[in-house]
């Protein structure tokens, strides 16, 4: 496993260093971008976007 704690992505891009960006649904408000990093956890379902204290935090 690469990273957790995801919803429900829609879409990645890649940065010209390499760097990961990923997009994410919201479940009811928040709509996320995560730059990914192996061995993460992006907080779903105890956190959402910018709502709640666990998990690496969106970049947007």
């Amino acid at each position: 496993m690469f990273s957790s704690g995801h919803r429900n992505v829609q879409g990645f891009a890649f940065g010209p260093d390499g760097t990961v960006h990923a997009s994410e649904l919201g479940h009811r408000t928040w709509d996320e971008v995560n730059v990914l990093k192996p061995g993460l956890d992006y907080g779903w379902p105890a956190t959402e976007g910018i709502e709640g204290d666990t998990g690496e935090p969106p970049i947007s």
